[in-house]
């Protein structure tokens, strides 16, 4: 058998970085992939701001923070990326928050034609030059093609 710390440990380990944990499992009730929206709200954030949306290097801290906090816009960005990653990745309440595939599967609906653009123009050709394989591929095929 396990002892408790090492229960503990893996917990934390399974759940992913402490910095990305969505609000439900703070709360340690039920959850499903919209987790994986929260998380790639967080991230996306994170990559924006070069800091992450909470932080804390105590753990309860940081989940209070999640739990309470509203992080700053990002600066230097449009106000549709700023109401995307905050109020729709990064929604706190769990019913309202969409599931990541909903939004990549209806990524037309999801963005506007102008953010679409800019995508094409000035975010592919980056994520082109920093990265290869089946990532990018999916990613142009669904943002893009609509595949």
């Amino acid at each position: 058998h396990l002892s408790i710390r090492r229960q503990r440990q893996m917990c934390i380990r399974d759940r992913g970085t402490p910095l990305y944990l969505s609000p439900e499992v703070i709360k340690q009730i039920p959850y499903d992939y919209k987790v994986d929206t929260w998380a790639v709200g967080c991230c996306i954030y994170h990559l924006a701001a070069l800091e992450p949306p909470f932080q804390s290097e105590d753990l309860n801290l940081l989940a209070a923070k999640i739990l309470t906090d509203i992080p700053k816009s990002l600066q230097n960005y449009s106000d549709n990326l700023n109401r995307f990653v905050l109020n729709t990745l990064m929604e706190k309440d769990f019913d309202k928050r969409p599931y990541i595939i909903n939004l990549m599967k209806n990524a037309k609906l999801t963005f506007s034609d102008e953010t679409m653009k800019q995508y094409r123009e000035q975010i592919l050709p980056f994520i082109k030059s920093q990265y290869t394989g089946q990532d990018v591929d999916y990613i142009y095929q669904v943002l893009i093609d609509g595949n």
